[in-house]
């Protein structure tokens, strides 16, 4: 059965009852899941000839989801007679930054990837040699570019779990039998200096704010979240 889920989503200072509740909605078996979940949406917000969803954040798998919800939403109050007032739509991965909105504009992935191959370059080569053993000699950007890649998916990987890479250097020297230490430090190294590169620019790291995020107080939001 498709299963719709509404979150009161309300800063707790202004209605602590209310705050961070969760209404389940089973949509049942007879019909496709987007097309249901529309239609119960345009139910609960309609009002006469008006389906004011402005106070609705939807929140879908992918993009082609996104773009699809907003089109049976309008087909939906067309059928009711109203008119509607559109959502706000999102996917899974933006869901982070409508509830904890950054200072700063993130960097795109071809920026992300530009200050970590500037980084590797900018950080004493000896350090760099710790993590990997051959190094291109030329100071070209795009003779850097596979290893800021590698380095991009691993700070992804690490920021979802919420580490940073100087974490993992503790972890290697609290009692391990294999000490990686001397690796991850040099790793910690270029992280902290393409951090530095964004800010300079005036942008910031998506995973890094958002493992920030995780330690900071969530920013002001109020309305309902359906997943």
């Amino acid at each position: 059965m498709t299963r719709l889920e509404r979150k009161l989503t309300l800063t707790p200072q202004l209605n602590p009852p209310l705050a961070n509740t969760v209404e389940p909605v089973f949509l049942g078996w007879d019909h496709p899941s987007l097309p249901a979940a529309a239609a119960h949406v345009v139910e609960h917000y309609i009002e006469g000839r008006v389906a004011d969803l402005r106070p609705a954040t939807i929140v879908l798998p992918g993009r082609r989801a996104r773009r699809r919800i907003v089109e049976l939403l309008l087909d939906e109050a067309e059928v009711r007679g109203a008119t509607l007032i559109p959502p706000e739509a999102t996917t899974v991965g933006g869901l982070p930054e409508l509830l904890h909105a950054s200072p700063k504009p993130f960097a795109d992935e071809a920026t992300s990837r530009r200050a970590w191959s500037r980084a590797l370059r900018d950080v004493d080569r000896k350090i760099v040699e710790k993590v990997f053993s051959r190094l291109p000699e030329s100071d070209s950007p795009t003779e850097w570019d596979e290893l800021a890649g590698l380095l991009a998916g691993l700070h992804e990987t690490l920021a979802r779990e919420g580490h940073p890479f100087a974490d993992v250097v503790k972890i290697c020297r609290s009692g391990l039998l294999f000490d990686d230490g001397a690796r991850w430090q040099g790793l910690a190294h270029v992280q902290k200096k393409y951090l530095e590169l964004l800010g300079r620019s005036g942008l910031v790291d998506r995973f890094e704010a958002r493992r920030l995020a995780l330690k900071s107080e969530p920013s002001p939001f109020i309305g309902d979240i359906w997943l």
